[in-house]
């Protein structure tokens, strides 16, 4: 299974018996991992001042997104997606991060790196935007976490942020290599934090809930014009999606889930057939915690 982040050092050995690459990955995590259930739970506390939900349903996707300004330029966005489709393959989805072109909008393409130590890679996202000439580049740490449903069912935590440039030394984030921009493109901004959460639905869907703060100048961006656009791109995104798992192989998909260079797939297969297992047994139905 996927390592956890909960049990891990807050501080770092000495000079003299440096760590292991999982252990400083790891650090890296236990901050940004801390209170994951508390922000991946639905629907999101009202008091707070979410949104009412938006939603959009159609015969193979269902749709719910929430809003909230956190601050004068950073707005909240969480959203649940549901797909007809495997729980390997909405992996599939973001574990070959360099094709989100296929589903994300404005993204036009990407070169992904993946570790052979961790569950992570790191990735360079390239996108367009009509009024900007030049191509944007954002560089994204994504690691991939177990996770553990209150029913004890096996799901994914996923985690994303933009390392900082101190802990890029040598071009290498983790061991892993972090992508140059492409030639003329425009490096910007970064992600602090988006978390995700991909699990079953039944035997015909899987999930994915994501927690994004964006970065909006809200002055510029007022609620009736930002809101209606971030509806209509996670619709466009959901929709995608679903295409994406129609056309699995003709996308790319399905030659890598069947390569598993590094074994997530695996990892996976195994998580599923220990519940099933578990579910089988006379001792199936004792309390776990998420």
């Amino acid at each position: 299974a996927w390592p956890s982040a909960a049990a891990v050092p807050a501080t770092s050995s000495s000079e003299s018996c440096p760590e292991p690459l999982e252990i400083v990955w790891l650090r890296h995590l236990r901050t940004r991992h801390e209170g994951f259930g508390a922000r991946m739970r639905l629907p999101p506390p009202a008091d707070v001042g979410w949104s009412v939900p938006h939603r959009y349903v159609d015969q193979d996707v269902e749709y719910e997104a929430w809003f909230r300004w956190a601050g004068p330029d950073v707005l909240k966005m969480i959203t649940r997606t549901c797909v007809s489709g495997t729980l390997e393959q909405g992996l599939a989805l973001l574990h070959e991060a360099d094709l989100q072109k296929h589903w994300l909008p404005c993204l036009t393409g990407g070169v992904a790196v993946w570790s052979n130590q961790v569950p992570a890679l790191v990735v360079d996202l390239h996108a367009s935007v009509p009024f900007l000439p030049k191509t944007l580049s954002t560089v994204v740490h994504r690691a991939f976490l177990e996770h553990t449903l209150d029913d004890g069912g096996p799901a994914i935590a996923v985690l994303d942020w933009t390392p900082d440039a101190c802990h890029i030394i040598g071009g290498l984030f983790c061991g892993m290599h972090v992508p140059e921009a492409p030639k003329g493109s425009m490096r910007v901004g970064g992600v602090a934090l988006a978390t995700a959460l991909l699990k079953h639905v039944d035997e015909r869907r899987f999930c994915l809930i994501s927690h994004v703060d964006q970065n909006f100048p809200r002055r510029f961006c007022p609620d009736m014009v930002i809101r209606p656009f971030l509806n209509r791109n996670g619709r466009i995104c959901a929709q995608r999606m679903s295409a994406c798992i129609q056309e699995f192989e003709a996308r790319g998909y399905l030659a890598r889930v069947a390569a598993d260079r590094t074994g997530a797939y695996a990892r996976l297969r195994r998580a599923l057939a220990a519940k099933h297992c578990g579910a089988s047994s006379p001792s199936a139905g004792a309390s776990v915690s998420t």
